[in-house]
């Protein structure tokens, strides 16, 4: 059994050790779907308890930019972004200064297309679907 149409689905490499190694597949693919149900369960854990801040604002521009550097550490820390509910991409919450708005805005930042976007601009926090945090860009100047 040492061919790559043998294996288990989710592996995508050809196997070149006989049932062992489809065996370790196996195995490896349950242990993927028991992580990605506690990854889930985490994922709407954090959004739960993220929904009591939603509306706040906490009196300064830079009271609201700790909080959302806080929030940005938090998710980052479990490899998740925010679902900009403009467009759907994920993205980092970040309180910007504003002119009309003296406690800032709260924005999405995030990259569509290559290019760095900013949606919303509101002055509370807004509601905080949560995402997994996607794959890095292959670099460039990768060899």
């Amino acid at each position: 059994m040492s061919d790559a149409t043998d294996q288990p689905s989710g592996i995508s490499l050809p196997l070149v050790g006989g049932d062992e190694v489809l065996l370790a597949g196996v195995q490896l693919h349950g242990l993927r779907q028991r992580v990605n149900r506690l990854q889930r369960t985490l994922r709407l854990a954090i959004e739960t308890e993220l929904g009591s801040l939603v509306g706040k604002s906490f009196g300064s521009l830079a009271a609201n930019q700790q909080v959302a550097a806080m929030i940005h550490q938090l998710l980052d820390a479990h490899a998740l972004r925010i679902r900009c509910p403009e467009c759907g991409h994920p993205g980092i919450l970040r309180c910007s200064p504003r002119p009309s708005l003296a406690t800032g805005a709260f924005v999405i930042d995030h990259a569509i297309a290559g290019r760095r976007t900013f949606h919303l601009g509101i002055s509370t926090i807004p509601e905080l679907k949560l995402v997994a945090k996607p794959a890095r860009r292959a670099s460039k100047f990768a060899s």
